[in-house]
């Protein structure tokens, strides 16, 4: 239901059809770190105090230590990217539908909430397909 929420106030918003913004942008240059597996490009689009949460609630990484430990070890093995089914702009907000490959399968998705402050990431709220739990476990 949140998420549902969330995409229709992002559909009625004018903001969700304005060009590319540098918010997109900095988004944008995440994305193509972490298909790239560079982990010190994808660590430079976030701040050196940007907190991830998954799935509302659940485990919360803060900083950039944190996340270099958390997503180093997929990078080394390189078999996990994404593709964005759909991005909503709204200010310094982004919401992205990703399509999550893992080894090789497309497996399924994740929608990804992002907040830009001053250039950089701060925030992102992770909501995974149980489906993509279950990849990343096998």
């Amino acid at each position: 239901m949140f998420l549902a929420q969330i995409w229709m106030m992002a559909l009625a918003s004018p903001m969700a059809q304005t060009p590319t913004t540098s918010a997109e942008a900095v988004v944008q240059r995440q994305v193509d770190a972490y298909n790239a597996f560079d982990i010190e490009a994808f660590l430079a689009a976030h701040s050196e105090t940007a907190e991830v949460r998954f799935d509302a609630g659940g485990q919360v990484l803060k900083g950039r230590a944190a996340l270099r430990s958390f997503y180093e070890p997929g990078f080394r093995r390189r078999d996990t990217t994404v593709r964005i089914g759909h991005r909503t702009i709204l200010g310094n907000t982004i919401v992205d539908e990703e399509h999550v490959t893992v080894r090789g399968k497309e497996v399924c998705c994740a929608v990804l909430i992002f907040k830009v402050t001053d250039g950089k990431i701060g925030s992102v709220e992770v909501f995974l397909s149980p489906l993509l739990l279950q990849a990343f476990r096998s």
